[in-house]
């Protein structure tokens, strides 16, 4: 992804906007809807009506990590409250995800 794509991403992140969900990018049952930390990027880069498919176990290291992140899942014990492991991670490595040509989530 590009900065400028990073940076809109980790803004919607932290804007209170979104409500946390987990094993699924987005869940519609609830108003407002829940998103993944995953699906906040896909809704903020290539908007709503985007198609989302959520990833088994990422195609990419970086996905795996944010999945295990935002779901909470073993032996990250980080609070998977408001995507605060998500976060920590994007704000510690962004160049995991900032790439040039590629998408790397």
């Amino acid at each position: 992804m590009t900065e400028a794509q990073f940076g809109q991403w980790l803004t919607a992140l932290k804007s209170g906007e979104y409500v946390q969900n987990q094993r699924a990018l987005v869940n519609s049952t609830y108003a407002p809807q829940k998103h993944c930390c995953i699906g906040v990027y896909v809704d903020v880069v290539h908007g709503h009506d985007a198609v989302m498919i959520y990833p088994d176990d990422g195609e990419l290291p970086e996905q795996s990590i944010l999945i295990t992140l935002n779901d909470g899942r073993y032996p990250y014990q980080l609070p998977h409250d408001r995507y605060a492991g998500a976060i920590w991670l994007l704000e510690s490595a962004p160049e995991l995800f900032i790439t040039v040509g590629t998408v790397a989530v």
